[in-house]
């Protein structure tokens, strides 16, 4: 089971991408595992000026697939609807270390103002130490973005073109059986640089997980920081059948 992903294409879609004032959100740091196959998870996020329905499933042996909906900042001032497709696959296992491959793409459902689409992949590599308490998780890859700024009411409009290198470092340690302190510092080249930390709680070990953070921005913009609040559930798909009969 992955241990409550940090959706980073939500982390590098509707954090890296655009300057804004950060709040916390869901861990942008990924780790390098997927859901049990068979298994699904749904994560929902809201803070700040995002929130999200992310729904991701393991079908196919090895692969993950997340769908889902993202609200988020899509510059000069607008928040736009996204639908959200990201694939990933645990591509290297040895001992305790573990790797990762992530792609990704955010499109908006709306045709009209300032919008902005996304694309981005990227390698979570995920260390754990002897005892596979603490983890260390570190990522790296690139994304680009694509923003369209609609000029008059006939639809002209000026786009523009973005890619950067994507980076995040990430440490998880528990701290009671079902409390886990988690702390991550991640950016987009050098020069935005954000960092998070917080806690999360599994109301229901393995099954229901509760976050609590809070973000701050470390860059030259030195915007404000904020606190937020993720909640994922994970369920086999077993489960799930058994109990709607």
């Amino acid at each position: 089971m992955t241990n409550g992903r940090f959706r980073s294409l939500f982390l590098v879609l509707a954090l890296l991408a655009l300057p804004a004032g950060i709040q916390a959100q869901p861990w942008v740091v990924d780790d390098a595992g997927i859901t049990d196959y068979g298994a699904c998870q749904l994560e929902t996020w809201g803070g700040g000026e995002e929130a999200w329905f992310l729904p991701a499933c393991q079908l196919v042996t090895g692969f993950e697939v997340t769908t889902g909906v993202a609200v988020f900042d899509a510059g000069m001032g607008s928040r736009r609807g996204h639908a959200i497709l990201e694939g990933k696959s645990t591509i290297w296992s040895r001992g305790v270390a573990e790797l990762g491959l992530v792609g990704g793409v955010a499109v908006p459902f709306s045709t009209d103002g300032p919008r902005v689409a996304e694309a981005m992949a990227y390698l979570p590599l995920t260390l754990t130490s002897a005892g596979r308490e603490a983890m260390l998780h570190l990522n790296a890859g690139a994304m680009m973005n694509r923003l369209l700024v609609t000029e008059d009411p006939q639809g002209v409009g000026e786009v523009e073109r973005e890619s950067a290198a994507i980076w995040g470092v990430r440490g998880d340690l528990p701290i009671h059986s079902r409390w886990t302190v988690i702390a991550e510092v991640f950016g987009m080249g050098s020069d935005e640089v954000e960092t998070q930390a917080g806690l999360r709680m599994e109301v229901v070990p393995e099954r229901l997980l509760v976050d609590v953070s809070y973000g701050h921005d470390l860059s030259n913009s030195g915007a404000p920081g904020g606190p937020g609040l993720d909640a994922q559930a994970l369920q086999p798909l077993g489960a799930l059948r058994h109990g709607s009969e």
